[in-house]
């Protein structure tokens, strides 16, 4: 799924997640807000069928809500499963954290329900028409209190891991709801307006805690109100360890604290826009520097939380360690503009470089000088040693011409025995003692084999005046008419 796409979903889903949480703040029946539950997991999370089993007191399930297509509902409101048949399936499950994936092929004898109608595919991942999804319900101690089931992936493959954490979210609430029911029961039965208070609170608190400090992604709630914004309040054990730092040293800390210096006004201007209302949530990867002085990327998304009866304005900030992600990203640029051999600049980002160096040539009135450089000799070591000694070779001339020049200037191969040095800020003094440099490098011996090669230079002036191509053109001319010369001198010498 695109991330757009996928941030949009997870953004629905948490706005729904919100409004099945007020379900479960509003005096609604047990049926009532579980069918919320239910709606909100077809109409948020990309399942199109979602089922509620509740615990009864004799230890057997019933279905109380369901949502999907009318078959479902017709054929599994009210109906009933013994504790038994759950604890067969979830043993031959497979743990997604909080849920439990029973697949098709591992699926216990007779144990099938309602099955979709739905064509079998050869695809590794994609979803089987008895492929079976839970998520326990559970209270604030662990007691199993119902079961929430999902089938039909509308992408028709097994759920990736936002799917899944989002899941989790909404068997929280459920679960919560359950165990507010039973509150509600006694409280009911005591006709106690103290101990109805006091119950409220339990499971205000309860339902803070398990969303929050139970959540498997990162999550912290952030001040987004001047003076104080930016400033962490309270943060899950995730986010700590994603950001390196005992869960108690954060809350109180600024962006300041933990991020890069070179991030500060990109985390800034982020907060500011969901504070002022111009975004309704931003998304940033930052990098975070640990104690330790490792930098990792995170990516951030921030939203607005309802604000504090005190006129505090708060978010609610999720955090997920993409080191790993950003890492294979520029891997891959780094292949798409550098030579595999040499690890040198190509072609394509020679051309950008020198593209640069023209203009800032042409801003400052700076010449620097295009040195096309051409190994002669280098056919016969191919001839007489093979190509693994040749590329052995071309290795080595890359780190020698990397040696002569400065940090800042640009070695680049172009293939075969050719390479092309930039170099800005130049004199016609100084360009000379870089080819001589170069040169001089180049002509060592190698190591292993008797054969030399040396270097021809050509020189292009570099004033802003001349295309990338043409400078590379001019250059390569005069590389050629400095061989020939040296050809000569030795046939006549």
């Amino acid at each position: 799924m695109p991330d757009g796409q996928a941030e949009r979903r997870g953004l629905a889903a948490l706005r729904r997640l919100h409004r099945v949480g007020a379900a479960l703040r509003s005096p609604a029946g047990l049926d009532e807000t579980m069918q919320a539950v239910v709606d909100g997991v077809v109409d948020a999370l990309g399942f199109g069928v979602a089922v509620a089993n509740v615990r009864q007191a004799d230890g057997s399930f019933r279905v109380i809500a369901a949502a999907g297509p009318d078959d479902v509902r017709d054929t599994l409101l009210g109906h009933v499963s013994t504790a038994g048949s759950f604890e067969e399936e979830f043993a031959a499950a497979e743990e997604w954290g909080l849920l439990r994936f029973v697949p098709h092929d591992a699926l216990p004898e007779g144990a099938t329900g309602w099955v979709p109608d739905l064509e079998v595919s050869d695809e590794p991942d994609a979803w089987h028409p008895l492929d079976a999804l839970f998520a326990p319900l559970q209270g604030a101690d662990g007691e199993l209190l119902g079961i929430l089931s999902v089938d039909l992936p509308h992408d028709g493959r097994r759920p990736g891991a936002t799917q899944r954490e989002l899941l989790e979210l909404f068997a929280v609430q459920a679960g919560l709801a359950v165990e507010g029911a039973r509150l509600r029961e006694r409280l009911l039965a005591e006709r106690s307006e103290l101990a109805l208070e006091r119950v409220r609170l339990a499971e205000s608190e309860s339902a803070f805690r398990l969303a929050f400090e139970g959540a498997s992604n990162g999550m912290a709630i952030v001040r987004l109100d001047a003076p104080a914004l930016g400033v962490l309040v309270r943060v899950n054990a995730e986010y700590a360890r994603i950001l390196g730092a005992p869960p108690q040293d954060l809350p109180g800390r600024t962006a300041e604290r933990v991020l890069h210096p070179e991030d500060h006004a990109r985390a800034l201007a982020a907060l500011q826009a969901v504070s002022s209302g111009r975004r309704e949530a931003a998304r940033e990867d930052l990098r975070v520097v640990h104690p330790d002085g490792r930098t990792a990327w995170v990516r951030f998304r921030c939203s607005a939380l309802s604000p504090g009866g005190d006129g505090r304005r708060f978010g609610l900030i999720t955090a997920e360690d993409v080191t790993s992600e950003r890492e294979r990203e520029a891997r891959l640029r780094h292949r798409a503009d550098h030579d595999a051999l040499t690890g040198l600049p190509n072609r394509p980002l020679l051309l950008r470089r020198l593209e640069a160096a023209a203009r800032q040539a042409a801003a400052t009135t700076r010449p620097g000088a295009v040195l096309f450089c051409d190994l002669d000799g280098f056919k016969q070591v191919n001839d007489l040693h093979g190509h693994a000694a040749g590329d052995a070779v071309l290795r080595e001339v890359a780190r020698r011409l990397l040696g002569e020049v400065r940090a800042h200037d640009t070695v680049a191969r172009l293939g075969g025995d050719e390479f092309v040095v930039v170099a800005e800020d130049l004199d016609d003094e100084g360009v000379a003692r870089v080819v001589a440099r170069l040169r001089s490098a180049v002509a060592q011996p190698l190591e292993g084999l008797p054969e030399r090669v040396t270097l021809s230079v050509g020189v292009a002036r570099l004033t802003g005046e001349a295309a990338a191509a043409d400078l590379l053109a001019e250059a390569d001319a005069a590389m050629y008419r400095a061989k020939r010369g040296r050809v000569a001198e030795g046939a006549t010498g």
